[in-house]
């Protein structure tokens, strides 16, 4: 069998999973919608084995991943009806954080369109309408990023999806709310969350 077909399989199946999580975490957002709080402690989230640490409101939930799943998602992060799954992705070849945003965008709006569970009935919509990309420097590393809107049966939300890369290995944030109080939850929670995370 042909390595890069095979490379490629793999690769598309990552997608798929990762979707599928991102639309499972999603109606479990949208169905437990709470307020978003002002001001929020934060705790320290450590990971030695891929060597980052991030931050993350101490009353949201952290679940930390089996290392070396299929989807290379590392933690999730739920709370105040907000989440955030910090994961890596090995790269084929060096490239620059805008270079891995401008792929990932083609990826996602050329990936499936729509998947409808069979068990609900409810049709999710992937990422179409990007609304922004972004590309700074965060505690002395590039980041960039991408900001675009999903809908699941009707309803909608927001996510960002914000790329580091450290030799040829990608760390992949995505934080995702729905559209009503994303604003507020980015500024609140997503951008300290983001601007907190370094390498070790």
């Amino acid at each position: 069998m042909n390595k890069k077909f095979v490379m490629s399989q793999i690769k598309d199946l990552r997608l798929t999973n990762r979707m599928f999580v991102m639309i499972t975490l999603s109606v479990i957002l949208i169905a437990s919608i709470g307020s978003v709080t002002a001001e929020e402690e934060m705790s320290t989230y450590r990971n030695n084995e891929y060597g980052f640490s991030i931050d993350y409101p101490e009353d949201w939930a952290m679940i930390e991943c089996y290392m070396g799943n299929i989807m290379g998602d590392v933690a999730f992060f739920l709370g105040h009806g907000s989440y955030a799954i910090v994961g890596i992705e090995d790269l084929p070849r060096e490239m620059t954080p805008d270079e891995y945003i401008t792929s990932a965008i083609k990826e996602l709006r050329s990936g499936v369109s729509s998947v409808t569970c069979l068990e609900t009935g409810i049709t999710c919509v992937y990422p179409m309408n990007v609304v922004e990309t972004f590309s700074e420097t965060i505690n002395g590393e590039p980041v960039a990023g991408a900001i675009y809107t999903i809908g699941f049966g009707g309803i909608g939300s927001k996510q960002m999806l914000a790329v580091f890369v450290h030799d040829k290995t990608a760390y992949l944030i995505t934080f995702t709310a729905p559209l009503d109080i994303y604003d507020k939850a980015e500024f609140e929670f997503f951008e300290p969350m983001l601007h907190s995370f370094r390498f070790s």
